[in-house]
């Protein structure tokens, strides 16, 4: 009988950090911040290994990258619009998003 309290008491002391899923937009915002974050790091490794020449190939894969942090922030907004899920995920890809949009402000416009 003693063992079955034991066991009893560890059942309630469990507890669950996470108590909203996961918003299902917002694992789109992070994967799409993600790609466009590799691959803006992959294109100014490159610019920078070839003295400011690309291909055009490259360029294309930077507009690609823009065009894929600009949904990003999209889905982010979308994501925080939903009511009762963890925003963790929109909110970290929206993050990555905008840091690769104003890096490529910075390159275009600054540079």
């Amino acid at each position: 009988m003693a063992v079955h309290k034991l066991r009893m008491k560890a059942k309630k002391k469990r507890y669950s950090y996470i108590r909203n899923p996961y918003s299902s937009s917002g694992w789109y915002s992070f994967f799409l911040g993600c790609i466009s974050l590799v691959l803006t790091c992959v294109l100014l490794y490159q610019s920078v290994r070839g003295d400011g020449n690309v291909s055009l190939f490259m360029a294309s894969a930077g507009l690609a990258a823009m065009l894929a942090a600009f949904t990003g922030i999209v889905f982010m907004i979308g994501s925080l619009t939903e009511r009762k899920v963890n925003h963790t995920f929109a909110v970290a890809g929206g993050l990555m998003a905008l840091a690769v949009l104003a890096v490529w402000a910075v390159v275009m416009f600054a540079v």
